[in-house]
């Protein structure tokens, strides 16, 4: 009986052995699974960061370049301004030049005109002159024949 005990306790100790062999072998399964889950976790997380990086500089890439494209737009249109200023003023000497221009040639005419007239009026008194001389002609002769 006591063989029989000591059979039965044996079982049953090895059946407690085979549980808890078991169970350590489903721990050590669970453990490794984990682990696995956790190096997977690992490599998403340094994948995202990457990934955050990597949009990090493309958004301060973008950054940079708009600022440069609005600098670049602020020179164009300083530089278009001035262009348009200096355009301006040029036309504005041109409208100045052309009315001194008109103002001068219209004073030429004015002077032409009234040394027209002098000259008209220098013909008519040369002419009157030339008259009053013949009848003076004239009447000379007439008192010398007399």
């Amino acid at each position: 009986a006591q063989a029989k005990e000591a059979r039965e306790a044996m079982r049953r100790a090895k059946e407690q052995a085979d549980t808890q062999a078991g169970a350590l072998k489903k721990a050590e399964a669970d453990a490794a699974t984990e682990r696995e889950q956790a190096l997977l976790a690992n490599q998403e997380r340094a994948e995202a960061e990457k990934r955050s990086l990597v949009e990090t500089e493309m958004a301060k890439k973008a950054v940079s370049d708009a600022l440069a494209a609005e600098k670049a737009a602020e020179a164009l249109a300083a530089s278009q301004k001035e262009s348009a200023d200096r355009w301006e003023r040029e036309l504005q000497l041109a409208i100045a030049n052309r009315s001194t221009a008109q103002a001068r040639e219209e004073m030429m005419q004015r002077e032409a005109s009234h040394a027209e007239e002098r000259a008209e009026q220098a013909l008519d008194a040369a002419r009157q002159a030339k008259l009053d001389a013949e009848q003076r002609a004239e009447a000379l002769k007439a008192a010398e024949v007399k």
